[in-house]
């Protein structure tokens, strides 16, 4: 019986070795973006902890600061602890400006959490102008700021970056 011939297309295995290799580089685009996105979310997860919390840091000491330039007024002071005139009611005006200035990155006594460029720059800017005002505040009641920038870093942590991605 004569062999009868058929076709037979060999085409398709000589494209083996590059076929797997569209499929190995696809199926690694894919595990990288799958990977880069979730290193993302942690980076913004933290970043958003660190805001949140100095934040809160800041609105907290604020509130205590509140209360006992209230009690020094209520109690009549005109000096501090130490024998140093204060001007209490101006300082209480100073504080109340400062936490109307914290209040405005809160909605409903919640922090705004939106993360558009423009809240992103709001925040930027209203926190640059606290921490001004910080600065100037804490040494009226024995603070130091940067004792209390130390405490939110050890808190919070730092965002980690690669050696690379450091200016």
């Amino acid at each position: 019986m004569p062999c009868e011939q058929k076709d037979i297309d060999f085409d398709s295995l000589l494209n083996l070795e590059n076929q797997y290799y569209q499929e190995g580089f696809l199926e690694g685009q894919l595990e990288g973006s799958k990977q880069q996105f979730l290193e993302g979310k942690q980076l913004g997860i933290q970043t958003g902890f660190q805001r949140l919390l100095v934040l809160g840091q800041y609105k907290a000491l604020v509130a205590i600061w509140i209360n006992q330039t209230q009690q020094k007024i209520n109690a009549g002071a005109t000096t501090d602890d130490k024998g140093k005139p204060r001007q209490y009611p101006k300082i209480l005006q100073s504080l109340t400006e400062l936490q109307m200035l914290i209040d405005t990155l809160f909605e409903n006594g919640r922090a705004q959490v939106t993360n558009n460029d423009s809240d992103v720059e709001k925040y930027d800017n209203v926190l640059k102008r606290v921490r001004t005002k910080m600065r100037s505040v804490c040494p009226i009641f024995s603070e130091n700021y940067n004792d209390i920038e130390e405490i939110a870093m050890k808190v919070g942590g730092t965002i980690q970056t690669e050696k690379k991605d450091e200016w």
